[in-house]
């Protein structure tokens, strides 16, 4: 429709549309190109020569893929031909081959069209090798605070990792000298019973003693008395005789035989 449109127009007035269509793109800084059905290229303004670094003639009767750098492999000219074949039109970057040690990036759209029944494309594109300078910057920034993060956050997960294993250390040390001062204070305590025990022991023990020589000696008088006793005459008077029966009951009651 857009050809019907210019039908019946003159030739002159097209070919001063045209230029002047040139002459926006070239002041925009516009890439304006045209390849043919094989991909080769037929017409380039200025701008795009520009970018390549290279003379018209030079370039002429190139491919695409020619002018293109090896980093954008065969699929992708694939599904860009794909598309223009289907009528299409392609949008997308392409990466130049490098000339004086300089890519150039260009962001920009491919359109198919018809001239004498004959395939045609159209690019139009601009330079966008600054801005895809920046965003690779950029990516490389955010990749490396990225790293700086995951890196602090990998040090920090190993010194969260020590600091539980220095607690469970700790409380372990704390588990083990509390246990170590429970028995402590019952060793004290124990000792402490013990000595309250062993004085009053010591003190019965020093007091048996003595009372074993008392009675030791005690014996030995109440054996003589005893004997002195067995051996008096009879008395003489009823109280002496009496006290002596006396004597003898009481003798023989507590069993001093036994006792002694």
């Amino acid at each position: 429709m857009a050809a019907q449109a210019f039908m019946g127009l003159p030739d002159a007035l097209l070919d001063s549309l045209l230029e002047a269509v040139k002459a926006q793109l070239v002041e925009a800084g516009a890439c304006l190109a045209v390849l043919d059905g094989d991909y080769r290229l037929r017409y380039a303004n200025a701008s795009l020569l520009a970018q390549l670094r290279a003379d018209g003639p030079e370039l002429l009767g190139k491919r695409l893929a020619e002018l293109a750098d090896d980093y954008q492999q065969e699929h992708f000219f694939a599904f860009m031909q794909k598309t223009l074949s289907e009528g299409r039109t392609w949008s997308g970057d392409l990466l130049l081959s490098p000339r004086a040690g300089r890519h150039t990036w260009l962001h920009g759209k491919l359109i198919p069209v018809q001239a004498d029944a004959e395939p045609y494309h159209v690019l139009i594109a601009r330079d966008v090798t600054e801005s895809k300078a920046s965003q690779s910057a950029l990516n490389a920034l955010s990749n490396f605070l990225l790293f700086g993060v995951e890196q602090r956050e990998t040090e920090l997960f190993h010194k969260n990792r020590r600091l539980e294993s220095e607690l469970d250390e700790r409380k372990r040390l704390e588990s083990q000298l509390m246990q170590a001062q429970k028995m402590e204070s019952l060793g004290l305590l124990a000792a402490g019973v013990g000595h309250e025990i062993n004085n009053p022991v010591a003190f019965i023990r020093c007091n048996l003693e003595l009372l074993t020589e008392d009675f030791a000696r005690l014996a030995g008088l109440v054996r003589g008395y005893e004997a002195l006793l067995d051996t008096l005459p009879p008395a003489e008077n009823a109280i002496a005789t009496a006290a002596l029966a006396d004597l003898r009951a009481q003798r023989d009651a507590m069993r001093l035989d036994k006792v002694l």
